[in-house]
Order: C-alpha cells, then structure tokens, then sequence
C-alpha cells in the first residue's frame, strides 16, 4: 500500500488532517489510533471555522514531529520546513485557506477522486511531504 492509498482510505472516513497525518505514522512513531484522535479537531479549516487548512496543519504536525528536537533549539529550522511546505502547496493551490480551496475543491471535483472534495489537496499534501521528508512512497508492511 502507499502513502497515498492509506490517505485516500483514512479519507473516506475520517478528516483531512487526520488523513493526512495518519499516512505517516510509521515516521511519526505513533498509532494510528492515537494520530487520528489527535488530529480529530483539526478538518474543515480547524474545528469547521474554515480557516487554515486541515491537510496544511497535519503536515505542519508531521514536520515538527520529524524535525523538532526535545530541546526546542531548532525551532526556526522546523518553521522554515512548514513555511516550505506552505510555498509549495500555496504556489499549487492559490491559498493556506479552507474557505479558498473548499470551493475551488468543490466547483472542480475530480471524478478519478473518489470521497470528499479535498481529497487531492489530500494526496498533493502527501505527495509533498514523502519528497521534502525523503521517505518511500510505498508502506512497509
């Protein structure tokens, strides 16, 4: 299985965040039970207030969990690596906004995606961090 087929299945039932941070636990070190209740709070632009992105959060998440050390001296390279993250999918999809990219999402549905809207903000966000994080597309098993 890859990345991206445990994203697109954790999708069809559970939020953008916890789909996306659910897709790399093995890096993370964490269950997934405990990833996604983590991540319950964080779809649909944080608690439904439509504000940044949930798939943008999660990565946010995955960054700090992979580069932060427990001393908290590296924190302005963990911000530089979101802020990376945050370019590359802001230049991809026009905003960091669930209000901006929900109905964009919505308006444009890509009949090849099966489940919500977001899902390929789901998938692109996957696909960005495997490469900045230099991990293997495909699971262990």
């Amino acid at each position: 299985m890859t990345r991206k087929d445990n994203a697109q299945q954790l999708f069809l039932t559970y939020n953008c965040a916890q789909a996306t941070v659910g897709a790399f636990t093995d890096v993370l070190g964490m269950d997934e039970k405990t990833a996604l209740r983590l991540t319950s709070g964080l779809g649909s632009g944080v608690g439904g207030t439509r504000l940044a992105c949930g798939t943008f959060v999660g990565a946010a998440l995955v960054l700090g969990s992979v580069y932060a050390d427990e001393s908290g001296s590296n924190k302005a390279f963990v911000s530089a690596k979101v802020r990376e993250f945050a370019g590359s999918f802001a230049a991809k999809h026009g905003s960091l906004l669930c209000s901006d990219l929900l109905p964009r999402a919505t308006a444009n549905r890509d009949p090849s995606l099966s489940g919500r809207p977001c899902l390929r903000y789901v998938l692109d966000t996957v696909d960005l961090l495997t490469q900045m994080l230099g991990l293997d597309e495909v699971l262990a098993e």
